[in-house]
């Protein structure tokens, strides 16, 4: 079964971080991923909503599927999204029991590790596997890149999906590529605020698609105001920290590596998180790549394809670097 997406991007960026919400009308899901700054309408053969009570808003791609889409700003570019038997944007799958002389990497992140508005085999974790395989890294050794980036996620809901999907591929290395938003971004607290906002915008559901993205796009940014006003640097540190220190206890710090860009645009000051994570979690390996240039981004901020593939050079060079030897595996 063939699902299509159609998705209508804010092109008007007004914040920087970034929430997933939804709600179901009628056969259709409408999917606010506010770090995407977009309001896309999903059919609900392509989302499963799995809601519990930590988790309200949480969902899955329907697995074994195929979501079609074309670029917002030009209707003339397909996009196949491959959602393998796992639920996942990858173009194969994967044994759940690692294959003889294979190295297996985990992904995880928000839509810029999901590859939104590029097909999957041109996302950074598949040209990371292609250059990890091709380059001549490990000729003996087979690399396995998964990726469990999901739009719209935050910390917490993306270490839900490592207990949930991730954890039992028992991978030799985790990938998190923080995109900038992830700092000030909480799911549970900015979804019901921002859907409250558009209950008070009259008329809104039937509003033309461009005034709802703009209206959406406001409600979001009252929406991390209020959070980030409420909440401070320090409580939303605190919060980010309990959900990593909850992954520690399941992952070892010494195969995780945490990538941002060399400027984190987030809306706080996310060096001084990150600095406060480099001295409690000292075994983690944190590094930083350059940031996408023009040509390398659309026009709401995303990666391009040439974007993803200079993430993936990047990260290629620091896994390449800091565990060359790991990753030439003999037999196992």
């Amino acid at each position: 079964m063939k699902v299509v997406l159609a998705t209508l991007v804010i092109i008007e960026i007004l914040v920087g971080a970034s929430f997933l919400g939804y709600y179901y009308k009628e056969t259709r899901v409408s999917m606010r991923s506010f770090d995407q700054r977009k309001v896309a309408i999903i059919n609900r053969g392509g989302v499963e909503k799995k809601p519990s009570p930590n988790f309200l808003y949480y969902s899955e791609l329907v697995s074994n599927n195929i979501i079609e889409s074309q670029l917002p700003w030009d209707s003339g570019v397909e996009i196949k999204y491959k959602i393998n038997n796992d639920g996942l944007n990858d173009r194969k799958n994967y044994d759940l029991v690692k294959p003889k002389n294979t190295f297996r990497i985990i992904t995880l992140g928000d839509s810029f590790t999901f590859g939104h508005y590029v097909s999957t085999d041109n996302n950074w974790p598949e040209q990371l596997e292609e250059l990890l395989n091709t380059k001549e890294v490990c000729p003996s050794t087979t690399i396995e890149v998964i990726n469990l980036g999901m739009w719209g996620f935050d910390i917490n809901y993306l270490i839900k999906r490592y207990k949930d999907i991730g954890k039992k591929y028992e991978p030799d290395m985790v990938v998190w590529f923080e995109s900038g938003s992830g700092f000030t971004r909480l799911v549970e607290t900015m979804e019901p605020l921002s859907v409250e906002c558009e209950k008070q915008i009259e008329n809104f559901v039937s509003l033309d698609v461009l005034k709802r993205i703009k209206y959406s796009g406001e409600c979001w940014g009252q929406s991390q105001h209020k959070v980030v006003v409420d909440l401070g640097e320090d409580g939303l540190k605190r919060v980010m920290t309990t959900y990593l220190d909850d992954l520690f206890t399941i992952l070892d710090q010494s195969i995780f590596f945490y990538v941002t860009f060399e400027k984190i645009e987030s809306g706080i000051n996310a060096e001084s998180t990150l600095n406060f994570w480099k001295n409690r979690y000292d075994k983690v390996h944190f590094s930083k790549i350059p940031n996408l240039k023009q040509g390398e981004l659309f026009p709401d901020g995303h990666p391009s394809t040439l974007g993803h593939k200079k993430i993936a050079e990047s990260i290629f060079e620091l896994v390449k670097e800091s565990n060359s030897q790991e990753l030439c595996i003999t037999e196992n």
